[in-house]
């Protein structure tokens, strides 16, 4: 089986609460294909992804 994933890294508003990056990561999450999201405080203007297809 050939498993083919995609590295993502969005670039979102710096100013958005914790709670806020926290929805983000959820809705991510929920997409199909996503199988790792991540959201770092040193850098919370930027969410990593990682997409299965």
């Amino acid at each position: 089986m050939d498993i083919k994933l995609v590295d993502i890294t969005l670039h979102i508003d710096k100013n958005l609460s914790t709670e806020q990056r926290e929805t983000i990561e959820e809705s991510l999450r929920a997409l199909d294909g996503v199988v790792s999201v991540h959201n770092s405080e040193k850098t919370a203007y930027l969410t990593y992804c990682a997409i299965q297809f």
